[in-house]
């Protein structure tokens, strides 16, 4: 009857949720090249 819209989505309806992973993981990304940088300036914090 009508399109199978959840099982083939449009273009504009994968862009969006795209474009949130790829700010989630530069984010990601971020925090953790900041935690390694911190923790080699800082020897104190090495395990």
């Amino acid at each position: 009857m009508g399109q199978p819209l959840h099982l083939v989505p449009t273009t504009q309806d994968m862009m969006v949720p795209f474009y949130l992973l790829q700010v989630v993981e530069a984010l990601i990304l971020y925090e953790v090249c900041r935690t390694h940088l911190l923790f080699s300036t800082y020897p104190i914090y090495k395990e």
